[in-house]
């Protein structure tokens, strides 16, 4: 019989497990341990006075709890701990992290090593990667150039602008958009960005031919792009064969005005 075995059986007393308190010899036994007797008396005033301010002794307190854990069957957060740290600090373990560092430090050294020869080809792969990316955008304002909203479609102008200087068919886009689109606000829209192109004798001409069944804005438009950045050649294409390009009454007057201005 120790001092864990008093305590237990003043715990299970207190707590309604037994029916009894101290045997007559443990009784003795405490009467010739102060400090067990001290604790006993701090023990079974915790049960009895909720307002206890009075602290336990040290002594108390470690033995209380190292009864309580020879009392569980379960292993503590203290003793789970140590075990999980057994585990994973186990030969088998070690050797795992050992390979995995190891791994790693090669593959290091491996891309460190190859780093010169790969900034060879950097120049290939981020060409190959515009690439895609110039392609990506050409479908994402394709997509949206053939829209049914008028919204999307000048969305689409505005972002397959850039594009169709290098991509024939978004400069054909914005072309038929000219010619064709019911709304002049995107026949506009679509000469803007046209205009933003350097204007070849190929972009220059197909403006020429773009001048039938347009709007009086939109042939106003085209002949101050063609004015500003066309060759005398297209206005004296157009004063000559003005009916051959369909143009309205207001707008040769325009040209004759434009015709007539110094270069």
């Amino acid at each position: 019989m120790n001092q864990q075995d008093i305590i237990a059986a003043r715990l299970d007393f207190l707590n309604g497990h037994a029916k009894e308190d101290l045997t007559e010899q443990m009784l003795k036994h405490v009467s010739q341990d102060k400090n067990l007797a001290d604790e006993l008396e701090f023990i079974t005033k915790c049960w009895q006075d909720q307002n206890l301010t009075e602290q336990p002794s040290s002594n108390l307190d470690r033995q209380f709890y190292q009864m309580l854990e020879l009392q569980t069957s379960k292993p503590n957060w203290l003793e789970r701990l140590k075990q999980t740290l057994s585990d994973y600090f186990a030969p088998k373990h070690l050797l795992q992290v050992a390979l995995m560092a190891g791994m790693f430090g090669l593959g290091y050294q491996f891309n460190n090593n190859q780093f010169n020869g790969s900034q060879l080809n950097s120049n290939t792969s981020v060409a190959a990667l515009q690439q895609q990316v110039n392609s990506l955008n050409a479908m994402v304002a394709m997509n949206m150039i053939n829209s049914q909203s008028a919204s999307k479609r000048l969305a689409g102008i505005k972002h397959g602008a850039a594009i169709a200087i290098d991509d024939p068919t978004m400069h054909q886009a914005l072309l038929q958009l000219l010619r064709h689109d019911q709304a002049s606000s995107i026949r506009l829209s679509a000469l803007d960005a046209l205009s933003q192109q350097p204007l070849s004798a190929k972009l220059e001409q197909q403006l020429v031919n773009s001048f039938k069944d347009q709007t009086l804005l939109v042939q106003i438009q085209l002949l101050n792009v063609l004015f500003s950045y066309g060759s005398p050649d297209a206005l004296s294409q157009l004063s000559t064969g003005n009916k051959h390009f369909s143009l309205l009454p207001e707008a040769q007057d325009y040209l004759h005005q434009l015709s007539n201005q110094p270069i």
